[in-house]
């Protein structure tokens, strides 16, 4: 089953014993957003655990710099408690700011929710 997570701007499904989050907006820039999904995620790494974890980019078109950091935080967060982080669907245009950024070599990323389950 999926569920909205908070304000909506990530649903959340369980395979298994893994947790996918989908990102609903295309652009996540502003700081109100910021601010909700950087709670939203702060609730994944403290529910997923030692479970794996998949975020799925899929709709996002725009992302803040800000978001990033968030990601690695989640990424330190979830490896503390002996879990694992994957991303996948992410357009060409914000995988280049992942690129610029050096994040290919911090996150595992996959092509689809498929590659990343099978990852798992």
């Amino acid at each position: 089953m999926v569920r909205p997570l908070g304000e909506n701007w990530l649903e959340v499904e369980q395979i298994g014993d893994v947790t996918i989050a989908r990102f609903t907006a295309r652009h996540l820039l502003d700081e109100q957003k910021m601010q909700a999904i950087s709670r939203q995620l702060r609730s994944l790494g403290e529910e997923a655990g030692h479970r794996p974890l998949v975020l799925n980019f899929g709709q996002v078109e725009r992302l803040s710099t800000e978001l990033m950091g968030k990601l690695v935080a989640l990424q330190n967060r979830v490896q503390q408690k002996g879990g694992r982080l994957a991303l996948c669907k992410i357009h060409p245009q914000v995988y280049e700011v992942f690129k610029i950024l050096k994040l290919p070599q911090v996150f595992s990323i996959f092509t689809d929710e498929q590659e990343a389950l099978q990852h798992f």
